[in-house]
């Protein structure tokens, strides 16, 4: 399994997050950076096998 998000979902999430939270803009970017890192980097070898 692999987290999936399109630039246009991360950009619905950061509009919502400045319109209800006033984030920064820089704050937003670094945790679009970590969230499209993570995607990426997950693997089922090397991460914990998760269950339900």
């Amino acid at each position: 399994m692999q987290a999936r998000w399109t630039d246009r979902i991360l950009d619905e999430v950061d509009a919502a997050l400045v319109r209800e939270l006033d984030i920064p803009a820089d704050k937003l970017a670094r945790r679009r950076e970590l969230m499209n890192g993570a995607a990426t980097a997950w693997s089922p070898v090397t991460s914990p096998s998760w269950t339900v």
